[in-house]
């Protein structure tokens, strides 16, 4: 399966004295090898727009890019095990700068 995801507008930025005017696109691939085996991999890119309001005159940029990778493995019609590793890169024209983030997330499904 390939997704492909797009979005355009303000999104909330957790600071009431600042607006985030974001353009995101994002390119997922998920794939069945096996009957208990699947892989996915994808990655985004935003682009934010960032603006002080009321009193706050502050302007910059933002660039994000991120690449993910992962499994999930069917024990038996039940229990999935899965694991995934994400990359995060952020690129800031703004004071707090740039910074990456690596994460990666280990877990189990029950379905009934």
């Amino acid at each position: 399966t390939i997704r492909w995801a797009n979005r355009i507008g303000f999104e909330d930025s957790g600071n009431p004295f600042q607006s985030d005017y974001t353009a995101r696109t994002g390119l997922y691939v998920d794939h069945v090898l096996t009957s208990r085996i699947a892989l996915n991999v994808g990655g985004t890119y935003s682009y934010s727009a960032i603006k002080g309001v009321g009193g706050n005159q502050f302007k910059g940029d933002r660039q994000t890019i991120t690449g993910t990778v992962g499994g999930r493995y069917l024990i038996n019609r039940h229990f999935t095990v899965f694991a995934n590793y994400t990359y995060t890169r952020v690129l800031n024209e703004v004071s707090w700068g740039d910074y990456a983030v690596n994460a990666v997330w280990l877990g189990t499904s029950y379905y009934f």
